[in-house]
């Protein structure tokens, strides 16, 4: 009955707090009233689970977002978030490249997926926030972890490494380190 609608709209609501970005329609099952509703609503909510954001938009978008609340304190260190992009759609999900990114807690991932709602809708679909390491470019030479080999130097070009560690080389190349 139509007394009934604002009184279940609210416990649903309150049923699905953390659904907030969920939309809500009534329907009737005996009558069917309210199915016509239903199949537009999941129409625009799927456009919204496809949509895609280029990526210059978000980081112009992001630089105002971090302007207004820029990310927490670390134990002690700033995090400094340096670009966002939507790595993938359905469920729309983006990823943060920043210096500590153990750093940035929930309610900041939070704040973010609120600020593009906001922005760019995402009417009934999850948002998904990832957060990946940056390296730091000028970071020491000496990363064991590097992927990407590193250019050689004058000492390196001049003298012969010992045989332990020495590369496998072009035989033509042996004769240069005897």
């Amino acid at each position: 009955s139509e007394s009934r609608k604002p009184e279940l709209r609210d416990l649903t609501k309150e049923t699905f707090h953390f659904l907030p970005w969920a939309p809500v329609t009534m329907i009737s099952a005996a009558r069917g009233d309210g199915v016509d509703r239903l199949l537009d609503l999941v129409d625009q909510v799927s456009k919204e689970h496809r949509r895609r954001i280029p990526t210059g938009q978000l980081n112009r978008f992001f630089a105002e977002v971090i302007e207004e609340m820029p990310p927490p304190i670390h134990h002690g260190h700033a995090i400094s978030i340096h670009y966002i992009t939507q790595a993938a759609i359905k469920p729309p999900t983006f990823v943060l490249w920043a210096n500590k990114p153990e750093g940035l807690a929930p309610s900041y991932k939070r704040f973010i997926a609120n600020r593009l709602r906001e922005a760019y809708g995402f009417r009934g679909t999850p948002i998904r926030i990832c957060v990946n390491a940056r390296k730091d470019r000028h970071k020491d030479d000496k990363d064991p972890q590097r992927t990407v080999p590193r250019r050689p130097t004058v000492n390196s070009v001049m003298s012969p490494p010992n045989d332990a560690s020495r590369p496998s080389m072009p035989h033509d190349r042996e004769r240069l380190w005897r």
